[in-house]
């Protein structure tokens, strides 16, 4: 029960890295907030606030240290879901008590909802951010009508001030701890794509000692007449540690030390030069049986002076025959920058080895050619150098091959039969055989590759294929030969390695997909860190804009610079609910669709009046291609467009377009990315609406009462001039029928006597008798 409670507000994370990372930043973001609870009950104490105030930092920084503990227990998915319970709760609360809608603990609920979008569900953000703005609606409506007033009304200008920088320091500080951890991210990233860079070099590396090894084996195969063989040993050794500069020393019969045979670049002035076994490099080596680095050789004290022209590093392997050096291989680097390093001398260590055999075999070719009276000798240890050729070739996991192509006969090494899961007890290696046991797929690529070789001596037979054994298991294979002619110019023979490439096609496959996930990874982080920066942004902005209109283009101007984007437009729906009205746009184009009152119907014929119908975001990865969509003229390079509903409250207030110029710019994760902004401008459109619209309702009261007061004073002025000429007009009345001889009497419609003057006044006729009395 506890477990679907927590999948409820927070997925699991599926990386350990990713959790010790976000562990780390939440436990930054614990200690940050009891630092700033700290500071602020500095504030209380100095300026002697409310009691409750004391109560309320008590049970945060209580709940800050609960929380921390729990990271420390490995509870981060709960820490998540409290933080953000704890922070909407308590800052609810703060607004309630410290100064309503408009304190500064009611911005604050931002971070919160901040949070929600990075650790929580979408539908816990949705919902925070509902309750967020029901409640400020609530306190906002009621403060506005009297029937509401803080608890604790805030201070004075200074100390909302303090609270608001305090608010904006804990913003700063999350945001900055949310980048740095997202940089560190990016830095392990790009480690990670440097090793990756080093494997694939020390691949190529390889790659480049199995090629020589190849050549060398066919040199082998051939047996080659010694110089030839020699400098073809010497140039793949060069290619190897790529460089231009190199030598063949070998022990010649008669003579002590070693004498260059081959050289190439700086040394090629120093063929035939002798060495004694006490001399240079080539000393150090013949004394300790070693392979020998010099990085400066100028400065070595072992160096021979009329060596030290032209080349700054050298390096020099023995060929070795058992315990025998037989040779140097050496080479050499003329740039000062250069070095050579361990892994290098190991690597051409190993091609030494079979380059000693290489030697060999061609050494006791010649002997045999010109000392017939010891051909048995010879065999013998001709076997001896194949068997040793054998178990290099079974080592390295290659095998040999020779076609007769005028018999069409095919012989095949033990390693061929092996590396094709064959056995040779039951397969009969023919060219026809050899074909049928190529992967199906690949068979037209072997194919033509024979073809072309066969038509061209320079084209050296190289390919990479696939076999599949009897287990069904796939293996790869990679052949290399060469095609041998008579004097007519006919093929008549081919002969060549085969080697298991299957671990190297693995590591490649591993590495491609490692390096496109890496990229992908750094993608998403640079999209959320942006995001980020614009979401803060948009706060500050919504905090500080209250017009709709220029919100709207603040926004729509900063998301379209800050993601490089084509065109960004923001609608609103209309009164009536009819058309989506567009209210802000970026660009030229923007200025002149909202010049001239652009707007498009709430129907299914676009993709605004869709996602707002809807309320669905849409995605056009190519514009071409997408049914209900409208061209707009004034945007001929859009190629790609998303369209996102703001909602708010249950009520799609409108939508926005963010347009490219690539196609499928947009992702389906992008959708997440940017409706949560959609959403959040959505927020602080309506929060900017309502603002206006309380003003608006403000001044149309002040002006009515304004009216009626003008009007009151109106009508007391006219009473007072009512009042004045009815008394003017009585006085004068009086003082007509006063000293009038005749009797005058006034009445009212109800026959009710109103005055009567003192003429012929007697006992029951005086004015004071008659006044009020009924006629009779």
């Amino acid at each position: 029960m506890f477990k679907r409670i927590l999948d409820f507000f927070v997925a699991s994370q599926s990386s350990t890295e990713a959790q010790a990372l976000i562990s780390r930043w939440l436990r930054s973001i614990c200690v940050t907030a009891i630092g700033i609870l700290l500071i602020y009950a500095v504030m209380v104490i100095v300026y002697r606030l409310s009691p409750i105030n004391y109560i309320f930092i008590v049970l945060f920084a209580a709940s800050m240290a609960g929380l921390v503990a729990l990271l420390n227990w490995g509870y981060e998915r709960l820490v998540k879901s409290l933080f953000a319970i704890f922070g909407l709760v308590g800052l609810l609360v703060a607004s309630y008590l410290f100064g309503g809608a408009g304190s500064p603990s009611y911005y604050a609920l931002i971070i919160v909802i901040m949070f929600s979008a990075l650790f929580l569900r979408k539908r816990i953000t949705t919902l925070i951010t509902i309750v967020s703005l029901l409640v400020g609606l609530m306190l906002l409506l009621a403060e506005s009508s009297g029937s509401y007033r803080p608890v604790v009304p805030f201070p004075g200008l200074l100390e909302r001030w303090a609270s608001s920088v305090f608010i904006f320091i804990i913003a700063a500080v999350l945001l900055g701890a949310a980048s740095q951890q997202f940089r560190e991210a990016l830095q392990r990233a790009e480690n990670e794509i440097d090793e990756r860079r080093k494997a694939e070099a020390a691949l190529r590396e390889k790659n480049d000692y199995l090629s020589a090894l190849h050549e060398t084996t066919l040199a082998i195969i051939n047996r080659l007449e010694l110089i030839p063989l020699l400098d073809s040993i010497l140039q793949h050794a060069e290619k190897l540690a790529q460089t231009g500069h190199g030598y063949m020393d070998m022990r010649l019969p008669g003579r002590s030390g070693v004498t260059q045979l081959v050289g190439h670049g700086v040394f090629y002035r120093l063929n035939g030069v002798t060495v004694s076994p006490d001399q240079g490099i080539g000393g150090a080596v013949l004394g300790s049986g070693e392979s020998c680095i010099v990085n400066d050789y100028p400065n070595w004290e072992h160096h021979i002076p009329e060596y030290m022209e032209g080349f700054q590093a050298v390096m020099a392997v023995p060929m070795k025959l058992g315990e025998e050096i037989i040779g140097i291989i050496g080479l050499a680097y003329a740039e000062p920058e250069k070095k050579f390093s361990n892994s290098q001398m190991k690597l051409l260590e190993q091609f030494a080895e079979l380059a000693a055999l290489a030697l060999d075999n061609a050494r006791l070719y010649q002997d045999a050619q010109d000392e017939l009276t010891e051909r048995n000798r010879t065999e013998e240890a001709l076997k001896n150098s194949e068997e040793n050729l054998r178990l290099a070739l079974e080592a390295a996991r290659m095998g040999t091959w020779d076609w007769n192509i005028a018999e069409d006969t095919l012989a095949w090494s033990e390693g061929v039969f092996a590396l094709y899961g064959l056995d040779p007890a039951v397969f009969e290696p023919t060219f026809e055989n050899f074909q049928r046991a190529v992967y199906p797929a690949d068979r037209e690529l072997v194919q033509r590759k024979i073809e072309k070789s066969l038509a061209d001596a320079s084209n050296m037979y190289e390919v990479e294929h696939r076999v599949q054994w009897p287990d069904s298991s796939i293996h790869w294979l990679e052949g290399r030969g060469k095609v041998y002619f008579n004097e007519d110019g006919q093929p008549t023979r081919m002969a060549g390695t085969v080697t298991d490439i299957t671990e190297r096609k693995k590591d490649q496959e591993a590495l491609v997909k490692a390096n496109k996930k890496l990229q992908q990874d750094r993608v998403t982080l640079e999209r959320r860190s942006t995001l980020l920066q614009v979401a803060t942004e948009v706060s500050r902005a919504a905090s500080a804009i209250l017009d709709p209109a220029k919100l709207s283009q603040r926004v729509v101007s900063l998301v379209r610079n800050r993601f490089g984007l084509y065109y960004v437009g923001l609608f609103l729906v209309d009164e009536a609910n009819r058309f989506a009205i567009l209210n802000a746009a970026s660009g030229e184009a923007g200025k002149a669709l909202l010049k001239s009152g652009h707007k498009l119907p709430l129907e299914n014929t676009s993709m605004i009046g869709s996602c707002i119908i809807n309320r669905q975001p849409r995605i056009a990865l190519d514009v071409g291609a997408e049914a209900v969509r409208f061209n707009n003229p004034l945007l001929p390079n859009t190629r790609s467009e998303l369209a996102l509903p703001l909602v708010t409250r249950e009520q799609t207030i409108g939508a926005l377009t963010i347009q490219s110029d690539a196609e499928a710019a947009f992702s389906r994760e992008d959708i997440t990315t940017f409706q949560a902004l959609a959403d959040q401008l959505a927020n602080a459109i309506m929060n900017a609406r309502l603002y206006e619209q309380l003003q608006q309702e403000l001044e149309v009261r002040k002006r009515a009462e304004e009216e009626v007061r003008l009007l009151n004073a109106e009508l007391e002025e006219r009473v007072q001039m009512r009042t004045a000429d009815l008394r003017r007009s009585e006085e004068a009345f009086r003082a007509l029928t006063e000293n009038n001889p005749l009797r005058i009497r006034r009445y009212s419609q109800d026959g009710h006597y109103l005055y009567s003057n003192r003429s012929g006044i007697n006992e029951t006729t005086s004015p004071e008798n008659v006044v009020g009395k009924t006629i009779r």
